[in-house]
């Protein structure tokens, strides 16, 4: 009997370890995850930047400007361009309009906008960045806010990066971005740095593709209404005839470049001619069918002569 009792008190006093063990690691992780999400919340992605920001201002334009910056979020409320819209770009990206900061000894992010021309037309405090950049206006990281192609066509960032993926040889001007800014220009035939788009504009009146589509109004009503195709959201497009997207992340970009390229495949029974153009006029084609967004009609550029019309009018 007394063999027995002194088995069973050892078992107990194995099992009190082994649980006091694992008790204690469990108190030791869930201390570490604690201390590393506080440390997370009061030193978010934006504060670091923050900081930074302010040493670059010190050192180049002097310690007064650099007391004035005040550490916050900051952000632009797009209310002409987007009802209940925020950029809060300008958290990290805090040198746009700020003419010291320039030159490549200045990190990208707070480096002042490359076009301070374009800047002085359409400025922050009304256009944010988005509205032309694309990606997660009210996002506060950078994986966040610079949204991928990986995750489809939504809210992207319009990067050289994701432009280099879709084949464009100008990928470090960006050329994405034109989609967002033809969705303003779209009633001039021709715009100044409009590389693809002024290309896609001809070929759309050349290959005469109002014959079949309705254009603001005008065109034919054999294939669909293309005024607002832009705004057309990617659960409406038929994958299933792509059978291989060539190399291409799959999007509604890329749906796009292969429709034009292949559009007995990619729409089965469609009367959509094969264009047989080049890939270069593919991309542009597909650029400009997405630029075709509802805007505000007061940020609408109008043809600057009577005789220059939209594409296709």
């Amino acid at each position: 009997m007394n063999g027995s009792n002194g088995s069973e008190e050892k078992k107990l006093v194995d099992i009190y370890k082994r649980d006091t063990f694992w008790i204690y690691a469990f108190l030791i992780i869930l201390l570490v995850l604690t201390v590393a999400a506080f440390y997370r919340n009061s030193t978010p992605e934006w504060k670091r930047y923050q900081a930074d920001y302010k040493n670059l201002l010190e050192q180049n334009i002097g310690k007064d400007a650099a007391a004035e910056f005040t550490p916050e979020i900051k952000q632009v409320w797009l209310k002409d361009i987007n009802i209940n819209k925020i950029d809060r770009c300008v958290s990290c990206h805090l040198g746009i309009d700020v003419r010291q900061l320039t030159g490549d000894d200045i990190p990208k992010v707070f480096r002042m906008h490359p076009n301070n021309e374009l800047i002085k037309k359409h400025p922050i405090k009304t256009f944010g960045c988005t509205p032309c950049h694309g990606g997660k206006g009210y996002a506060l990281t950078k994986e966040e806010a610079h949204f991928t192609d990986s995750k489809g066509w939504i809210d992207v960032f319009l990067s050289k990066e994701l432009a280099k993926k879709y084949g464009f040889e100008d990928y470090e001007k960006m050329p994405l971005v034109e989609i967002n800014c033809n969705s303003c220009h779209v009633h001039e035939k021709e715009v100044a740095g409009f590389a693809h788009i002024n290309k896609a504009k001809k070929n759309f009146d050349e290959k005469l593709c109002t014959c079949c589509h309705n254009f603001y109004g005008k065109g034919g009503l054999v294939g669909p209404d293309l005024t607002y195709e832009g705004d057309k959201p990617a659960d409406l497009y038929d994958f299933a005839g792509i059978k291989t997207w060539e190399g291409l992340a799959p999007s509604v970009f890329s749906w796009h470049f292969l429709h034009f390229k292949h559009p007995y495949f990619v729409t089965l029974n469609t009367l959509m001619p094969n264009l047989n153009l080049k890939d270069e006029e593919i991309r542009a084609l597909a650029m400009l069918v997405l630029s075709y967004k509802r805007v505000p009609e007061q940020f609408k550029v109008k043809p600057p002569a009577a005789n220059v019309k939209a594409a296709g009018e």
